[in-house]
């Protein structure tokens, strides 16, 4: 057999390849600006303009954006779906999986801050996709769920991971994985392995020296609160503090660009001047809103 057959490589030039690379290209940039600025805030125009192209250019990858937000989605789970596989069928014990894959997370994360890697979309928008779109998502995340809460399971019968709820410590070790691209960067990707160290050490032996016992928390009775119909400053008060608690709810699902006044004020059945009554303007909401929190 010829030797230069058996070391065939995939040709740069075939444009299936070259087609393929591209599309990478796009999702990863795309998800970078989705991250840094929500989907809604986001148009074709700047993806295309952060990759030297026209919009057209993104026409020949995807219909429009709500489709490139959705493949960039697929991305993402098709990325963490992947990472829970390898993980489980490591050997080893359902702890020993989850580190891998914890770890993995994190290392792939550091190198995308060393533009070594791609992008992938955080999930933050999946309810703003047609629903046809959005079952899509969700079902490909169940898998991921699916296959962590499995390692998760076995950690407990075999005795490594304390007898906790397995899907509640799936959604515990999710979230810090999903947190990843918001507080990492570029300093911690040049120690990672500082920073994988203390991560996974929170993980398996948590924060506390000693088991500690959780008290009830106290929450307060809503009928024990006084409220004054007469009184103006707990009427406007309370307006003030509605608009914040929808206000929040919306920059966390569509990022300040992508909120609208005029969906706030529908939501409480008030009109937009009521919402200027009592708020200056949406940037001021947004500061009271991160002073509430």
């Amino acid at each position: 057999m010829n030797s230069l057959n058996q070391h065939r490589i995939t040709s740069p030039f075939v444009k299936g390849r070259q087609h393929q690379l591209k599309f990478q290209l796009i999702l990863s940039e795309a998800s970078q600006l989705f991250n840094w600025q929500g989907s809604r805030a986001t148009t074709l125009a700047d993806i295309a303009g952060t990759m030297n192209l026209t919009k057209t250019c993104l026409y020949y990858y995807v219909r429009n954006k709500e489709d490139l937000v959705h493949k960039c989605y697929v991305a993402t789970c098709d990325m963490w779906l992947q990472r829970a596989i390898e993980a489980n069928e490591l050997p080893g014990s359902g702890l020993d999986k989850i580190i891998s894959m914890i770890g993995g997370h994190l290392q792939q994360y550091a190198s995308t801050l060393q533009s070594e890697s791609p992008h992938f979309a955080m999930l933050t928008e999946v309810s703003s996709l047609n629903d046809e779109c959005r079952e899509d998502i969700l079902k490909r995340w169940s898998e991921v769920v699916t296959v962590c809460r499995s390692m998760v399971e076995d950690g407990v019968k075999e005795g490594v991971i304390a007898d906790l709820d397995p899907s509640v410590a799936t959604l515990a070790i999710f979230s810090i994985i999903q947190w990843f691209p918001v507080w990492m960067n570029r300093k911690h990707a040049a120690n990672v392995s500082s920073v994988m160290a203390s991560v996974l050490s929170l993980v398996t032996d948590g924060l506390a020296s000693e088991y500690h016992v959780f008290e009830d928390v106290d929450f307060p009775v809503l009928s024990d609160i006084n409220e004054d119909s007469f009184n103006r400053d707990i009427q406007n008060y309370n307006k003030r503090e509605a608009f914040y608690r929808v206000g929040s709810t919306h920059f966390n699902q569509k990022g300040y660009k992508g909120t609208s006044l005029d969906e706030i004020a529908n939501s409480l059945d008030v009109t937009k001047g009521a919402f200027y009554y009592h708020i200056k303007n949406k940037e001021a909401l947004l500061y009271q809103c991160f002073h509430r929190t």
